[in-house]
């Protein structure tokens, strides 16, 4: 779509809320791909005690979960607080991915977990619950009293 804003070619969904310190695994919620080919899974740390690893896993039918080949990341380092760790998945086999988190090694904040899911077949994208208000986005607009 011409002059499409980002916001309305993507569906964002927060498929994690912040999860304590701990050492159990975080598993976000299911992503469908239904409307998409892709998703980009962003985990927003806090603190990270002991490096934790990340993987995506897929179902076909939002149940029966195994892991995408290739996915396990575990380059997340000791003290890497406060950062953003971006996984992206484009044209999975399978119809629904999640993002899991390993923490058994040690302990890990979570903050949140946001997924966008991109190239979308019907475009402006109307956003789900877990945004708050109306999302909008803006084309070209006047300097001027916001």
């Amino acid at each position: 779509m011409k002059d499409s804003s980002l916001l309305e070619a993507v569906l964002v969904e927060r498929v994690s809320d912040a999860v304590a310190a701990g050492t159990t695994a975080v598993n976000s919620d299911s992503v469908d791909l239904g409307p998409g080919q892709g998703v980009l899974f962003i985990t927003a740390m806090g603190t990270v005690t002991t490096a934790p690893t990340v993987k995506v896993q897929t179902s076909s039918d939002d149940s029966v979960w195994n892991d995408l080949e290739g996915t396990e990341d575990d380059t997340i380092v000791d003290g890497d607080d406060d950062l953003l760790l971006a996984v992206d998945v484009k044209r999975p086999l399978e119809r629904y991915v999640r993002l899991v988190m390993t923490r058994t090694a040690g302990n890990v904040v979570v903050d949140s977990i946001v997924a966008i899911v991109y190239n979308v077949q019907e475009v402006p994208t109307t956003q789900g619950a877990d945004v708050a208000g109306e999302a909008k986005s803006f084309l070209a607009p006047a300097e001027g009293t916001a």
